[in-house]
């Protein structure tokens, strides 16, 4: 299984729904904060690396975490 498909299997576990690249965090899942930073834990723990918040705060879609997960990953 690829980065993306684990993200997606990931997160769309949590919210138990089908997710694409393109869903949207506030509008397609109806996340708050505290559901956002609960999903970027279980992709800390799921690739073993520290995600900065910073960067990712902001983030709108599932794509743009699949891609900084690619970019960081080990």
């Amino acid at each position: 299984m690829d980065i993306k498909e684990r993200v997606i299997k990931l997160l769309g576990n949590r919210k138990k729904i089908a997710i694409t690249e393109a869903t949207r965090f506030k509008e397609d899942l109806q996340t708050d904060s505290l559901d956002f930073m609960d999903m970027i834990f279980d992709v800390e723990e799921e690739f073993g690396f520290e995600v900065d918040i910073d960067v990712v705060k902001d983030f709108k879609t599932v794509g743009e975490v699949i891609e900084y997960v690619k970019q960081n990953a080990k």
